[in-house]
Order: structure tokens, then C-alpha cells, then sequence
């Protein structure tokens, strides 16, 4: 090629600095490929909440921990869980043995837009965005119902990039290293047989998650387990309890709502 354009060929401290030169990117790209690529450079938009009920994230995750089952088998249970971005606060939740559903995300949902008769657990109202991964069950036809009558706009993040979801990705593993750690049937250690069911597991973990907002940055040593959620539901600002200006959806006077 230099003889052809009849240049010198380069020195080897040339072509040294040149390659030296490269963007981290672009080696990357060209030595292990596009996902490597994606995971590392690719510019991930992430949607920050600037008030309450600005953004719900919603999503689903089967626990490690074995439970048993009303016949008596043993079985491993998932949970549906709707986080405030603003406040990182849990507004709802669902457990259950079912695979993702749109049934199981409705209920969630229905929980954290209803008032809760905890007064410790005052995240309620109706979100702006309700934002879910590319799951059948978020893209239903039910939930784009239900969306369409209570005006929330649907979200999905980008295909094959969970960076968008760091709330719930973070919050199941704290369930799971942290809460379900000490429980009978936890299936990350040997010897723990399965002793609780569905129900016991869902009075401990609502008794968790009910920390009071003044409690959201105390420490571990002295709250006990109750410390873990209080974490994710940290109050960077004060935000008192979270209704929806919106009105007749947050409580509807004769008891009925169209979640249900």
C-alpha cells in the first residue's frame, strides 16, 4: 500500500502511538464485539422522578426461598413489586406462586394506588408513568387498559438492557441476601427446610417493608431487618404521604375501582 502511494512506510513507534491513540470504546468494539460494546459505553437514559408518583417502576422476581404449598409440596414463590422512583418507597406488591401475569401486576398495582390502613405506609395515588420491562404481561391488553382509564402512560425500557431498571434489580437482591437470609427454606444455604407458607412469608415481609419515613436512613444495628427496606425507601427530600391531586381515583367514595 505505501508503495503504491509511494510513501514511507511508517516506524514502529508511529503505528505504536496511533493504536495507543484508539478510543477504550472502540478497541472494545473490535476485540469483544457489540454486547461488550453496549454494556460498557452505551449511553443509558436514565429517567430520574422529580416529585411523588412521578414514576412507578413495577417488576417480577422469583424468591430463594422454598415454601410450602396447601397440598403440602414445596414450591418457590415470585413477587411483583411497585417501587416510587422518587422516593424509593414500595407502593404495592404482589405474592404468589402463579408465573407473571397481568392479574398479579393489576394487584400490585391496585395496592399502591389505594390508601393503606398502616399510617406508617403512606405512599398512595395514581403515577404518571408506570415503567416495566418488555414482559406479555406488561405489554397486555389488560394493563393497557387499566392504564388507558386511570391515565398513566406506559414505559418499557430497552430491549436486553436492565440498566434501566436498577430500582427493582436492586431491591430483589436485597430481599434476597438480606431479608430471606435468616428464613427457614432459604435456598442459598444447605439445611434449610422449607417450614413457611405464603401467607407467614407475606406478614413478615409486610412488616418489613412498614418502616416509618422518619426511620428511612437508621442504622442496621439498631432497627434489626426492618433497616433494609427503609434503605430503598430513603426520603432525599421530604414528601409526606404520597396522594394523587388527581382525586376520585386515589379512593373512590362507593368502594369500587377499575383495577378490580
Amino acid at each position: 500500500m505505501t508503495e503504491t502511494l509511494k510513501e514511507r512506510t511508517p516506524s514502529y513507534w508511529v503505528v505504536r502511538r496511533i493504536v495507543r491513540s484508539l478510543p477504550a470504546g472502540l478497541l472494545m468494539l473490535a476485540h469483544r464485539g457489540n454486547k461488550a460494546y453496549s454494556e460498557a459505553f452505551d449511553l443509558v437514559h436514565r429517567r430520574e422522578a422529580l416529585k411523588p408518583n412521578s414514576i412507578w417502576q413495577v417488576d417480577h422476581a422469583q424468591l430463594d426461598i422454598k415454601l410450602l404449598r396447601d397440598d403440602g409440596s414445596v414450591g418457590k414463590p415470585r413477587l411483583t413489586i411497585v417501587i416510587d422512583d422518587y422516593s424509593r418507597a414500595v407502593a404495592g406488591y404482589h405474592l404468589g406462586f402463579e408465573p407473571p401475569s397481568s392479574l398479579g401486576t393489576t394487584l400490585a398495582l391496585r395496592q399502591g394506588i389505594w390508601r393503606k390502613g398502616d399510617p406508617h405506609w403512606q405512599i398512595c395515588g395514581i403515577p404518571d408513568v408506570l415503567y416495566t420491562d418488555n414482559g406479555s404481561d406488561f405489554r397486555s391488553k389488560h394493563l393497557e387498559q387499566v392504564a388507558a382509564d386511570l391515565k398513566i402512560r406506559l414505559v418499557f425500557s430497552t430491549p436486553g438492557q436492565p440498566q434501566g431498571r436498577g430500582r427493582t434489580e436492586r431491591f430483589f437482591r436485597t430481599v434476597n441476601e438480606m431479608f430471606l437470609c435468616d428464613l427457614d427454606g432459604y435456598t442459598a444455604r444447605t439445611g434449610r427446610k422449607a417450614t413457611l407458607t405464603l401467607d407467614s412469608l407475606e406478614k413478615k415481609f409486610h412488616t418489613t417493608i412498614d418502616v416509618p419515613v422518619k426511620k428511612a436512613n437508621c442504622s442496621p444495628k439498631s432497627d434489626g431487618t426492618r433497616w433494609i427496606f427503609a434503605t430503598h425507601a430513603r426520603q432525599r427530600r421530604t414528601i409526606g404521604p404520597l396522594i394523587d391531586p388527581r382525586g376520585p381515583y386515589a379512593q373512590s367514595p362507593n368502594g369500587r375501582h377499575s383495577l378490580s
